[in-house]
């Protein structure tokens, strides 16, 4: 861990002494708020304004031959003021070094895991603007201290992996060592994907396992998947099932419904969002978690 974390930042280094000019600085935020009805079981169960997901962050980015050099840090942050900024694991979204080339690519840090990336978004349901959302999943969706990769494209297939160190956290209070992940995304052709993904670890909270399919045509996409921790106290398994249509490119309908075999419950999530241009969009979404508490909600994402 230590030796890859070292060779990549001693290489964003070295090429940012290279040439300071050639250094690709790029600041970004994203401001992501929604109000809670106050007759919804929102925040405390009389609703309200509340974050949801806002983030500012900085990359770095630096071409050294045939490999493109990258730094990125991003923070949550929460505009609304009800949480206080700290930096600390918690706050940190993503501190990521990687390397990419023809090789494919190499990272050391924090950001997003391959079973996230490949079924809990890539043919997931992750797809909504608000909090509070009906898709199910087996979240362990970052670590810290972990090692990433990612295959260049062998004839559509795209193979990533990541080992995570003995510090490895998710938040302060959540420790994730020795936490390790391998996804395969398929695709094959321009309308339909596939994807598999497998985590294994030191508890049973990591033994986790899924696939799913995207299908997009059109005005169409489609998404479903099947998770499942077949080694947790109660096994469990989990199913997703979304779709989307755009009107045009600035207005989409959106709808998800899950079932969580252990609980029991079939959630769902209504959405629409209309995008003024390309930083500001407004959307409004109705979440029902199939135990009485329902969310709907109204809110905008902006760029900075």
């Amino acid at each position: 861990m230590k030796l890859v974390k070292s060779v990549l930042s001693a290489s964003i280094l070295a090429a940012a002494a290279q040439t300071a000019v050639a250094v690709e600085i790029t600041p970004y935020a994203g401001i992501q708020v929604h109000y809670i009805f106050e007759d919804s079981a929102g925040p405390g169960g009389d609703g309200g304004i509340e974050d949801s997901y806002s983030r500012a962050g900085i990359k770095l980015s630096e071409q050294v031959g045939d490999i493109n050099l990258t730094a990125k840090v991003e923070y949550a942050v929460d505009p609304t003021g009800e949480t206080d900024f700290e930096n600390d694991e918690t706050h940190l979204r993503a501190a990521v070094l990687t390397a990419s080339g023809d090789f494919g690519s190499i990272g050391f840090g924090k950001d997003f895991l391959p079973f996230y990336n490949a079924i809990t978004w890539g043919v997931g349901s992750d797809r909504f603007y608000g909090y509070h959302t009906g898709y199910e999943a087996d979240f362990i969706s970052k670590t810290s201290d972990t090692i990433f990769y990612s295959s260049p494209d062998i004839n559509g297939l795209n193979i990533t992996a990541s080992i995570s160190g003995e510090s490895a956290s998710k938040s302060n209070t959540s420790n994730q060592p020795n936490h390790k992940e391998i996804a395969l995304t398929y695709t094959v052709d321009e309308n339909l994907t596939v994807a598999a993904a497998f985590g294994d670890g030191d508890t049973a909270a990591h033994k986790r396992r899924g696939a799913g399919l995207r299908y997009a045509k059109g005005e169409w996409l489609t998404t479903i998947n099947y998770q499942e921790n077949p080694d947790a106290a109660t096994p469990e398994t989990w199913i997703n099932a979304y779709t989307q249509y755009s009107i045009d490119d600035k207005n989409t309908f959106r709808a998800h419904i899950g079932d969580d075999d252990a609980a029991g419950t079939t959630p769902y999530t209504l959405g629409f969002s209309h995008s003024y241009n390309d930083d500001l969009t407004v959307f409004a979404e109705y979440y029902d978690n199939d135990t009485g508490g329902e969310y709907p909600s109204i809110g905008f994402h902006y760029n900075l």
